[in-house]
């Protein structure tokens, strides 16, 4: 059986891709923006920045992650709260975080 086909479009401006859907930034299958110059990787759902496994925006150069549901930011703590991440998979990421 052949993998799923993402709907977003994918857009390339040199060392930057996005993906949009319906005219917003979305991606279903991994980051809807990234920055290959700069590091920076963010998960987009219909234009808000929204991530349930792990942090919506990265920016690996400067090691920063944020966390957030919806458009919505939260401290890593209260994210590990209220997203429907399964126990096994919120351990491990409990454990790797700063």
């Amino acid at each position: 059986m052949a993998a799923k086909k993402s709907k977003s479009k994918k857009l390339q401006f040199g060392n930057l891709t996005v993906y949009q859907r319906y005219g917003s930034l979305h991606n279903d299958r991994g980051p809807a923006y990234i920055d290959s110059n700069e590091q920076i990787f963010q998960y987009y759902r219909y234009g808000k920045l929204h991530r349930e496994n792990g942090p919506a925006y990265i920016n690996k150069k400067y090691g920063y992650h944020g966390w957030y549901l919806n458009g919505k930011q939260y401290q890593f703590s209260d994210w590990c709260k209220i997203t429907s991440l399964d126990k096994d998979r919120l351990a491990m990421l409990i454990l790797t975080h700063d």
